[in-house]
C-alpha cells in the first residue's frame, strides 16, 4: 500500500532553549557563526572569503565533512579570520551565539538545499538567539525574508556579495538589530517546536 497521507514536520526550535542575556553587539571585529556539517556544499569555502574580505571572525562550529575538507580550508590565506570551536552540544551552541553578531547559512544551490520550502535547522537557532542571518537567496528564502524582514539573501557563491552584506550589518546596527528581533518574534509566533508538535 502506498502511503495516502505525507505529515511534514519541521524541526524547529524549543522557545524555552534560547535566553539572550545581552545586546548583540555589532562593533568591529564582527563575528559570524555557522553552525552544522562544515562541507564545501555548505558554502564555507566562500564564508572563509568572506570572513577575510569583511575582516570579521568567523565561528565554525560542527564536524567538517569529509576531514580533509579542514586542511583545504587552511590553505586559504582567510582562514586565519576563522575560530574553529568544534562539535557542540545545544547548551554550547547557545553560549557561542550568545556571542555572535550574525549567523550565516549559505549553502550553496545545489541538490536539495534551494529545494526545499524550509530552512537549516541552524537558521532557526539563529533566528531564536534574535541573530540577524545572512543566507542563501533561494526563492522561499527570498518570499520570506521579504514577509517577515530577518535576514539578508546573497548568492552563496559570491564572496563579495557575503562580504558585502556583513560589512551592510556592520554599518546599520540599529536595523540589524531589528532583523534580529524580527526573526525572534517569528520564532515565538510561529516557527517553533510547541506550535509544530501541535
Amino acid at each position: 500500500d502506498r502511503c495516502k497521507r505525507t505529515l511534514f514536520i519541521r524541526n524547529l526550535p524549543d522557545i524555552s532553549d534560547y535566553t539572550r542575556e545581552k545586546e548583540i553587539s555589532f562593533e568591529s571585529p564582527i563575528s559570524i557563526s555557522m553552525i552544522g556539517g562544515i562541507t564545501k556544499e555548505r558554502g564555507v569555502t566562500q564564508l572563509v572569503k568572506a570572513a577575510g574580505k569583511s575582516g570579521a571572525t568567523l565561528n565554525l562550529a560542527g564536524n567538517f565533512i569529509p576531514k580533509s575538507y579542514e586542511d583545504e580550508l587552511k590553505q586559504l590565506p582567510e582562514y586565519k579570520n576563522v575560530n574553529y570551536c568544534g562539535f557542540l552540544d545545544k547548551k554550547g551552541m547557545v553560549s557561542l551565539l550568545e556571542g555572535t553578531s550574525i549567523g550565516a547559512s549559505t549553502l550553496l544551490n545545489i541538490g536539495q538545499y534551494d529545494k526545499i520550502d524550509t530552512f537549516p535547522t541552524k537558521v532557526y537557532d539563529y533566528m531564536a538567539m534574535k541573530l540577524p542571518v545572512i543566507i542563501s537567496n533561494t526563492n522561499f528564502a527570498k518570499e520570506m525574508n521579504s514577509k517577515y524582514n530577518f535576514a539578508i539573501c546573497v548568492d552563496p557563491n559570491n564572496v563579495d556579495e557575503i562580504a558585502q552584506a556583513v560589512q551592510w550589518i556592520k554599518d546599520h546596527p540599529q536595523e540589524a538589530a531589528k532583523m534580529g528581533k524580527n526573526g525572534r518574534k517569528i520564532i515565538e509566533n510561529e516557527w517553533n517546536w510547541e506550535k509544530e508538535s501541535l
